[in-house]
């Protein structure tokens, strides 16, 4: 399906919004961050901002969100592999979930600092918590280990428990 110009621009500009307001968090924090700096760095509106975020927090959580995706996908994609690959192991599939996990943190160090430091919108560490806990159930807990994971008692002969 086509993407029709108008349909383009929103997803242009909510993008360039959302790096604008990744360099700004990053830099600032949080807290100090405005809107007028990141529409300033993104070269666009406040209207447009608002358009497309309902504020500073919304910005926040969608550039968190988009962050989160990202680094599940990375690590679904590694369990893939490895089980593509022949791996059955639940424990090494965890490993490469986790190590592909890590790797998006570091290769996205910015974000995942930003968001670790608590410097975020009231309520944010709630909003992280859920979602980590929804997504080790979705796809951690079943994909990689099965239930396993979720009650904590993986235990492979050749490790302690994790």
């Amino acid at each position: 399906m086509a993407v029709s110009v108008t349909q383009r621009r929103a997803r242009d500009t909510r993008t360039t919004l959302l790096e604008a307001a990744r360099d700004v968090f990053s830099e600032v924090g949080y807290t100090e961050a405005n809107v007028a700096d990141v529409v300033a760095r993104a070269g666009s509106s406040v209207g447009s901002m608002y358009h497309h975020f309902g504020g500073k927090a919304d910005l926040y959580l969608a550039l968190y969100d988009e962050h989160q995706s990202r680094q599940e996908a990375r690590a679904d994609a590694a369990v893939r592999q490895s089980r593509a690959n022949g791996e059955q192991d639940a424990l090494v599939l965890f490993i490469a979930g986790s190590r592909a996990f890590l790797r998006g943190c570091w290769e996205e160090r910015d974000l995942a600092r930003l968001f670790l430091e608590g410097d975020g919108p009231p309520g944010f560490d709630q909003v992280s918590r859920k979602r980590f806990r929804e997504w080790v159930k979705r796809a951690g807990g079943h994909r990689c280990c099965g239930s396993r994971v979720e009650r904590g008692d993986l235990i492979d002969s050749r490790h302690k428990t994790l």
